[in-house]
């Protein structure tokens, strides 16, 4: 990530200054977690760890850790919002860019270490900009984007930011005793192939049980 970068964004963990909304009208777009109520979000967030990207005072990017702090953490819900200079209010489908640059969410996925202190996200909502998850936490091709928010200067792709967001997370002090990290993606395997991330040698040995009388998160 290039030095002016640096200087222009920074990651926080202040929950105070995470953009709610914002991160609700992305979520509720995504693959993952498609139609995705606002008070499911709010209370993931309230027991998560959660890593605010951002610029200035706009938050451009998110990321949440659910973790005890020692044996084991999953990382959910990273994405960064690419902004794009003239785009009108329509409802489409785009494929999620998660590849290349910060790759795999790169475009969604912001490069993790921010430096400097943080200032709040403003909200506010706006027009022109599409939403590219960086570190998908489930399967599906395509982000069905609805809604556009603004989010000032384009051509944050292929800086790093991605990369630089998600090294700040795993690098983040609390986090280092942590023994065993798990995430989901369906492409982005490249990308924490970097970090360390493997696919599961045993995977009969995890299970899962869905909540059918609950939203997904």
């Amino acid at each position: 990530m290039n030095e002016e970068l640096k200087h222009k964004f920074y990651i926080s963990t202040d929950p105070s200054k995470l953009d709610i909304q914002m991160i609700h009208d992305f979520l509720q777009t995504s693959y993952w977690a498609e139609k995705i109520p606002l008070a499911t979000v709010e209370k993931s967030i309230n027991n998560s760890l959660s890593f605010g990207l951002y610029e200035d005072n706009q938050q451009v990017g998110f990321a949440r850790v659910i973790t005890d702090y020692a044996t084991s953490a999953l990382l959910k819900d990273v994405f960064i919002l690419e902004p794009y200079p003239r785009i009108s209010h329509h409802t489409s489908q785009s494929p999620c860019l998660c590849r290349g640059a910060g790759e795999q969410g790169s475009r969604g996925a912001g490069e993790q270490g921010s430096r400097g202190a943080g200032e709040q996200g403003s909200r506010g909502e706006n027009k022109n900009t599409k939403f590219f998850p960086l570190c998908p936490s489930a399967p599906l091709p395509l982000c069905s984007i609805k809604r556009l928010k603004l989010v000032r200067n384009a051509g944050y792709r292929g800086q790093g930011l991605g990369k630089w967001f998600i090294e700040y997370i795993l690098e983040y002090p609390e986090l280092q005793d942590v023994q065993r990290w798990m995430l989901g993606t369906k492409d982005a395997h490249g990308l924490y192939r970097r970090y360390g991330f493997k696919n599961l040698t045993e995977p009969e040995k995890i299970m899962i049980r869905l909540n059918h009388n609950c939203d997904r998160a």
